[in-house]
């Protein structure tokens, strides 16, 4: 007992282990960034990522949908179902419907390539192109992590985050000293994630031979159900996304090209506070998909605003230290602001948690909320006179947002769940 005990505590400790270098990776990157290109260019590339960000709501509507329904099943097994099986079906759906996901993203992105490129005025038609294969991998991606991590997988989906990590980080410093530019950026992205996808491929392998899918049966029914959840999962997701992530956007839209750069060099802090914390996150969700109380959200709730505060304190103790971490001496400008930036990711890492609460039980009452703070951030950047108190006002919006999702969210939970009591694929 206590050596199983061990081995949970070992693999989620991996887990954390690695999400906290993968995140390192992603900022240290967007410092390399940021220093290499310079305030124009980045803000250009911190568009992109952006809107790359964005929709890889996708990408994680798929992780969601997978992730709790094969947590479910598993318990269901360990409550002593015979549901072997039912494992396998599941995972075969999940996978049909990862795939099916993966195109349809490749497709659509790369009809509104040109969009992208007009409308956030890029300098190369190749980075819009680049940005629809890196959101087709990363839905692909999504599925697989979602199976490992329903599974309780964390050997095989630690390799994974180590390998988005080393290919992130690797691949994109090697590709801006040789070309500093967005595109050439964007392209390394992309490479970087195909040893990422044949990591995780393992995870959509079955103990046992599963047909495909047969209508008679209801198999193309299954999957076109587990499509659907995933696609549910991923508005919400979007509608948070699109609300966190809007200001390099709004920024680069709103304000001269070298302001929007120092703002989004800030964006970095805001960034490393929101993901950061994200392994508790990881490690909890199964947890949450299967409870019949409030008690797995409110520890991870603990959780993420202690990790936020330290993090906050941190920057106001040391600023010149925040500063270094996001470019150098070129972004002193935004100094005095910095915690600013930090909180607003501490606020927005809570907001987190109680959407993937949501998510936890396929509910959707927060989701009109988040579109509703989406629309408020656009009316204030847009709005003469406000600009300038923009960075305080957003977190003044996302401070207000979280204690309403917590009032819809953090409140008694009804009985077994009905998808708890039914395991088998709907």
């Amino acid at each position: 007992m206590v050596q199983q005990r061990f081995g949970k505590w070992s693999g989620e400790a991996a887990v954390a282990a690695s999400m906290l270098v993968m995140n390192v990776a992603t900022y240290v990157f967007s410092l390399v960034g940021a220093r290499l290109l310079g305030p124009a260019a980045f803000g250009e590339f911190s568009a992109v990522m952006g809107v790359l960000i964005i929709v890889n709501v996708v990408s994680l509507g798929t992780q969601t949908m997978a992730a709790r329904r094969v947590s479910r099943v598993i318990d269901a097994a360990a409550a002593g179902s015979d549901t072997t099986h039912t494992v396998d079906a599941v995972i075969t759906q999940v996978r049909t419907a990862t795939r099916q996901g993966a195109l349809a993203v490749l497709a659509v992105l790369l009809v509104l390539a040109p969009v992208g490129y007009l409308v956030l005025d890029l300098r190369s038609p190749a980075t819009p192109v680049a940005a629809a294969v890196c959101a087709a991998l990363m839905t692909l991606m999504g599925g697989q992590a979602g199976v490992l991590q329903g599974s309780r997988r964390w050997g095989r989906l630690t390799a994974q985050q180590l390998t988005f990590a080393v290919g992130r980080l690797g691949v994109g410093t090697l590709a801006l000293l040789w070309q500093p530019t967005t595109a050439v950026a964007t392209v390394a992205v992309a490479i970087g994630l195909v040893p990422v996808a044949l990591v995780g491929a393992p995870a959509f392998a079955t103990a046992h031979r599963i047909a495909r899918p047969d209508p008679a049966r209801g198999g193309r029914r299954r999957v076109s159900t587990s499509l659907r959840e995933a696609l549910t999962d991923a508005h919400t997701l979007l509608a948070f996304f699109a609300f966190a992530n809007l200001d390099p956007i709004l920024v680069r839209a709103t304000t001269e090209e070298h302001r929007a750069g120092l703002f989004a060099a800030g964006l970095i802090l805001t960034k490393a506070a929101l993901f950061l914390p994200q392994f508790v996150l990881i490690v909890a969700f199964p947890g949450m998909a299967t409870a019949t109380s409030r008690g797995p959200l409110l520890r991870v709730l603990g959780a993420v605003g202690a990790l936020g505060a330290l993090a906050t304190a941190g920057v106001v103790a040391l600023p010149w230290l925040a500063v270094q971490f996001i470019g150098g001496s070129r972004y002193a400008g935004i100094t005095g602001s910095l915690w600013l930036f930090t909180l607003l990711g501490t606020a927005l890492a809570l907001l987190q948690v109680v959407v993937y609460g949501e998510l936890a039980g396929h509910r959707r009452r927060v989701t009109p909320v988040l579109w509703f703070g989406a629309i408020v951030s656009v009316a204030v950047a847009y709005s003469p006179g406000l600009t300038e108190f923009y960075l305080l006002l957003r977190v003044v919006t996302v401070a207000l947002l979280l204690v309403v999702a917590l009032v819809l969210v953090v409140g008694p939970i009804s009985a077994p769940r009905r998808a708890m009591s039914d395991p088998r694929p709907r």
